[in-house]
């Protein structure tokens, strides 16, 4: 699925509670695609795609760890993505 597919499906289905206002690409891992999306609350969110077995099991650790600081909090995961909020870096 791409980018596009994914972020109209989190439109319809109101995910994200929120109209996203833009979304970016950004370089991703080898294989996965990935987008920053911004929305009109302010809440800024990361949209990853990837094969379903990969984005099964990331979303497995994002639950797992969801009480850590250090990690995203995991907002939805579909078959081939999942959603979770964006921390910024250090650069």
């Amino acid at each position: 699925m791409g980018m596009k597919s994914m972020i109209d499906e989190l439109l319809r289905e109101n995910v994200l509670g929120s109209e996203i206002i833009t979304w970016d690409h950004l370089r991703g891992g080898t294989s996965s695609a990935v987008a920053k999306i911004q929305c009109e609350d302010g809440k800024t969110y990361v949209v990853k795609g990837n094969e379903a077995n990969l984005i099964y099991w990331e979303a497995t650790f994002l639950r797992f760890y969801k009480d850590s600081a250090l990690l995203p909090r995991l907002v939805y995961d579909a078959k081939d993505y999942l959603v979770y909020t964006f921390m910024k870096g250090i650069h």
